[in-house]
């Protein structure tokens, strides 16, 4: 029983840890525009600048989750491995 509780807890904050400072609006913008980041149309620092714009604010500052450059790279690189 113990075993399966430190499973279960590591595997929630493993998911929960990947990609903690980007949320969904900002998954959805990148995907909207890697294939213009992919073609060269758009630069990576013009399209972090887009996406930082939906940054979580929380309530009055309380649970904010902002995303930081190196969370934006590691999920750009990887969503540019998929498409090729």
């Amino acid at each position: 029983m113990k075993l399966f509780i430190y499973i279960l807890l590591f595997t929630c904050l493993k998911i929960f840890s990947v990609f903690a400072g980007i949320n969904d609006k900002q998954k959805f913008i990148i995907k909207q525009n890697i294939f213009l980041i992919n073609e060269n149309l758009m630069s990576e620092k013009f399209l972090f600048e887009k996406t930082k714009l939906f940054d979580s604010k929380g309530f009055f500052g309380i649970n904010e989750d902002k995303m930081t450059e190196k969370e934006f790279n590691d999920y750009l690189e990887k969503q540019l491995q998929k498409m090729r």
